[in-house]
């Protein structure tokens, strides 16, 4: 916005520049010509655990910030819960909430804590209204879906590689400085929760399981080498008897064909551990949270069972291979 303005409303008044305006009146002068206020967004990402205490810190962090401004009333609060069976629970006010709210078994998909205040600022002509949403979003109820993700593409665990959006600000605001500082608050009360265990290997596999599979499936091609190779090597002249060698080669792809069944059973075995184990933002407020976050955590699975899983594949696919190829020339080597 560019310009000046004219002090006194007649053609020959003094004039003022707008760009030597401080910046909170050009806001209350953009929202008194167009009635809008403007909106600011912020998602904060990581995998963390957020109980009932840290909603009531973030909270009081939020009213000891509005004490440093000058407000015409009491804040309006609004606490929204919505459940993982699509029920919304609303509260008029803070108070409320800690009074009314009730242990259920259904399980917390979202908290969104609302804050609306109309606040006089310097160099404003009028009080200016503030909404603020702050919207906490949890995993658990996906992941309480049992086993139902189990043979979803792989996918579905590489996308927890990526940090959880855990927690989404909307400020509908006037002065940019008030909205920085709400933001600010949060910023800092996000980096004191707790985090979620966090499996590293089970990263590690998420981020490299498209190389892992290409080395599962290329098992049975594997083992058909060996098979081949040792044939080879413990008849001496394979070719002394082409029948027996034909014979040879048609066993080692029947055996490759089994082998790659078994790795794309393993690789999925394999996917669903990985799945189990990587766990993102969970909000665990209600005894459905506590119980479904207990689950959670016990179907997690030992990481020396699925590297074990990893190596069986290639190692029994070899192995079995060479024990095959000298039992084939054991039987049919001249009498």
């Amino acid at each position: 916005m560019t310009g000046n303005l004219n002090l006194d409303g007649g053609d020959g008044g003094a004039q003022l520049a707008i760009e030597t305006l401080p910046k909170a009146a050009i806001q209350a002068l953009y929202h008194a010509v167009t009635g809008k206020t403007e909106n600011y967004r912020k998602t904060l990402s990581g995998n963390v655990l957020i109980n009932f205490v840290d909603i009531e810190r973030l909270y009081q962090l939020i009213c000891q910030q509005l004490e440093h401004y000058q407000l015409l009333a009491k804040p309006t609060v609004t606490v929204v819960l919505k459940t993982d069976n699509s029920r919304s629970l609303t509260y008029s006010s803070w108070e409320r909430y800690k009074a009314l709210e009730i242990n259920t078994a259904e399980i917390t998909s979202e908290v969104i804590l609302k804050i609306e205040f109309v606040a006089s600022l310097p160099n404003t002509p009028t009080p200016q209204r503030c909404i603020l949403n702050i919207n906490l979003d949890s995993s658990l109820p996906m992941l309480n879906r049992g086993n139902e993700f189990d043979d979803v593409p792989f996918i579905f665990a590489a996308m927890y590689l990526r940090q959880w959006q855990t927690v989404e600000i909307s400020i509908d605001f006037v002065d940019f400085l008030i909205a920085r500082n709400f933001v600010s608050q949060i910023e800092e009360w996000f980096t004191t929760l707790q985090r979620v265990p966090d499996r590293k290997f089970e990263k590690l596999l998420a981020a490299n399981m498209q190389r892992l599979d290409i080395i599962l499936g290329q098992s049975g091609r594997f083992g058909s080498a060996f098979f081949i190779a040792f044939y080879v090597f413990f008849s001496g002249n394979p070719l002394k008897n082409f029948e027996y060698f034909t014979y040879a080669v048609t066993i080692s792809f029947m055996i490759w064909g089994i082998i790659q069944i078994s790795a794309q059973a393993l690789s999925r075995s394999i996917k669903k551990r990985v799945n189990r184990n990587i766990i993102p933002s969970v909000i665990v407020l209600t005894n459905g949270d506590k119980i479904g976050y207990k689950k959670l955590l016990e179907s997690t699975t030992s990481t020396s069972g699925t590297v074990a899983r990893l190596a069986f594949t290639p190692i029994f696919s070899i192995l079995f291979n060479i024990v095959a190829s000298f039992l084939y020339v054991w039987l049919t080597r001249p009498k």
